[in-house]
């Protein structure tokens, strides 16, 4: 119940500053997600990798004048890590898939190249909250067959009793550039996580989101 209040929420404030917005925009793409671990043996971290995804949501461009305009939206983001390991001829993938809302905030520059094409860059942060996870694990032998394939929910919460294991509120900075065409538009972005996402923290664990989004825009209104 509280997901779906907060989720609730976020989509209402969204629709309110989108219905007054100058410029409305609709955005996809591909991401490249890796939720880095380490703690305090500083060996887990060596077998992340990225994990691809993808992502949308609905945006809103507030024009301040011409150079200056603020961005924020409500997007639909899917992040995780993917972890292989090699033990005694046996590899181990596992795949964390991690299901999220984002509210990115952003302050953008750009100026006209010409009539219909304009470069811009974007910096600021986004809030996230982290609605549900999985982990898929694949174990092959040394002689490429599969011997274990299993799928886990991953437990969100802070209640390490319970058996949480990542946290449901995320935070972090947001650098972004690209083109717009018209109403088309290519950009590209980096989100860097600044807040620790694992629950429990007794050994030094540290789980911090990392993601770089393509993403293409078409837009609305002026």
């Amino acid at each position: 119940m509280k997901k779906l209040k907060l989720t609730v929420a976020l989509v209402l404030i969204a629709f309110s500053l989108t219905t007054k917005a100058q410029n409305i925009i609709i955005k996809a793409g591909l991401s490249s997600a890796d939720l880095k671990m380490s703690d305090n043996s500083g060996a887990t971290d060596q077998f992340n990798n990225a994990k691809k995804s993808i992502h949308f949501g609905v945006f809103m461009d507030r024009k301040v004048n011409d150079l200056i305009s603020f961005e924020t939206g409500l997007v639909f983001d899917q992040k995780g890590t993917k972890q292989i390991m090699t033990f005694g001829g046996n590899t181990i993938t596992n795949l964390l898939s991690v299901k999220t809302l984002n509210l990115p905030v952003a302050l953008k520059v750009g100026m006209d190249a010409s009539e219909d094409i304009r470069i811009f860059g974007k910096l600021g942060g986004y809030g996230g909250y982290n609605l549900s996870g999985e982990v898929a694990s694949k174990v092959v032998d040394a002689s490429g067959t599969t011997t274990s394939d299993t799928t886990s929910t991953l437990q969100i919460g802070s209640d390490v009793a319970a058996g949480d294991q990542l946290k449901k509120m995320d935070f972090g900075a947001t650098i972004g550039a690209g083109i717009q065409y018209k109403r088309l538009s290519l950009e590209i972005n980096y989100d860097m996580g600044l807040a620790n996402l694992a629950t429990d923290q007794s050994v030094g664990q540290n789980f911090k989101n990392k993601e770089f989004k393509v993403s293409l825009g078409y837009h609305f209104g002026k």
